[in-house]
């Protein structure tokens, strides 16, 4: 019947759009969710279907790497894969899969030539090159022997709102967040925990004064 319920096909959700900065990954980015959202939206499975009977196609990409192409803010790992995907979905939406399959490539290369600001997170190893505060010790012999390089962190209210901003822009929203206070009330020292909390992949890259943690190679920077 009609009525019932659950009688219908659930449609899977779309795909979000990638957030990049401008540039060529932007470019990239974009024209693959176009095509994607002109070729109404298929499910992961239905494009992975797709390039799995076309033997003609280099790329061969599974439903994270697909995933990937489309909504993460990173270049491709694979040319082929990106060009794969977007092949299916031109003939899907009624583009010129050629066409597009030579605009992918193009804006790939692009991309990938793109020198991304700032170090891997990584190799971020020594706070107090970030100007974090070295904890006061006793000049006495042998006072600072076996202690951490940093006090244990005791954690406040605003962390939890740092941490929560962190994670939202590590899922792809672009925030700005600015730590005000006194001198020495641990606005930096916040700024070194939550770093932790960021995905691989992500770059810190510092001005004067200031530094800003960013997924590379995409600009949108989140200032902390």
């Amino acid at each position: 019947m009609s009525g019932d319920k659950g009688g219908g096909v659930r449609r899977p959700r779309p795909l979000a759009r990638a957030v990049a900065g401008p540039g060529p990954l932007r470019e990239l980015k974009d024209l693959l969710y176009e095509v994607y959202t002109a070729a109404g939206a298929p499910s992961l499975n239905q494009i992975a279907a797709d390039i799995g009977e076309d033997d003609t196609l280099a790329g061969a990409p599974e439903r994270d790497s697909i995933r990937r192409c489309i909504s993460d803010s990173g270049v491709p790992a694979q040319q082929a894969d990106a060009v794969a995907v977007a092949m299916v979905l031109a003939r899907r939406a009624r583009w010129n899969a050629d066409d597009l399959a030579s605009r992918v490539t193009d804006l790939w290369v692009k991309a990938r030539l793109v020198a991304p600001p700032g170090k891997p997170l990584a190799e971020v190893t020594d706070p107090f090159a970030l100007e974090v505060h070295q904890a006061i010790t006793l000049d006495l012999p042998g006072s600072a022997q076996d202690l951490p390089v940093l006090p244990a962190y005791v954690k406040r209210g605003h962390d939890a709102r740092l941490r929560a901003l962190t994670k939202e822009a590590a899922d792809g929203a672009s925030r700005l967040v600015v730590l005000t206070g006194g001198s020495s009330t641990g606005k930096t020292r916040a700024c070194w925990e939550v770093l932790h909390h960021l995905p691989d992949g992500w770059r810190l890259a510092r001005a004067a004064h200031r530094g800003l943690a960013q997924r590379s190679p995409a600009l949108p920077a989140h200032r902390l």
